[in-house]
């Protein structure tokens, strides 16, 4: 949404959703993070959100559900994530509390080449059942893709004006290199 009309009508949809007494836990992969952070900027939202993931990596959306499907962007993902959200707000909730699960897998903006346009499927498990929505967006012409690029790099300090830094995980040894496990990548 954009402009100040969007923003409102942003605002007042999230206020909407606020206001009811379902309760729900949002599962996102690849795209959804900015809906939670909606729901965040309105008051309220503790009387929303039981929990909301992000599962950017594989590892974590294989976790999440048993097993790393064919497609990661798919509505029979989405619709499982929401289901697996649905399960996990109906043991996070007081007893009695209405519930929703929310799924949402996408593929959008990349910085590698990717075939298909950009969408995302988001699913809604309730106890009356499910429902899922394709999202289809369209592709940002290559000049503006190329311009933006082209803007965010003059923003950026010149090499000789930066230091290279080490970065260690926790656990792992001071010296040496450690790689990530082929499942552990992320989107």
């Amino acid at each position: 949404m954009e402009g100040k009309g969007g923003a409102a009508a942003m605002t007042d949809l999230v206020r909407a959703l606020h206001a009811t007494p379902q309760r729900a836990v949002i599962e996102v992969a690849g795209a959804g993070t900015l809906a939670v952070s909606w729901l965040h900027a309105v008051g309220g939202s503790s009387r929303t959100v039981l929990e909301a993931t992000d599962r950017y990596c594989h590892a974590s959306l294989a976790e999440l559900l048993g097993a790393m499907p064919a497609a990661a962007v798919s509505s029979a993902v989405a619709a499982a994530m929401a289901a697996a959200a649905l399960r996990r707000a109906r043991r996070l909730a007081e007893p009695g509390t209405p519930v929703v699960g929310v799924g949402c897998t996408a593929a959008l903006a990349s910085d590698r080449p990717r075939r298909g346009a950009d969408r995302a499927y988001v699913a809604v498990a309730a106890a009356l059942g499910a429902a899922v929505t394709e999202l289809v967006f369209p592709a940002a012409p290559a000049a503006t893709a190329a311009s933006a690029a082209t803007a965010a790099t003059a923003q950026l300090p010149a090499p000789s004006q930066t230091r290279p830094t080490a970065v260690r995980r926790a656990g792992e040894p001071r010296s040496g290199r450690s790689r990530r496990p082929r499942s552990a990548r992320c989107w």
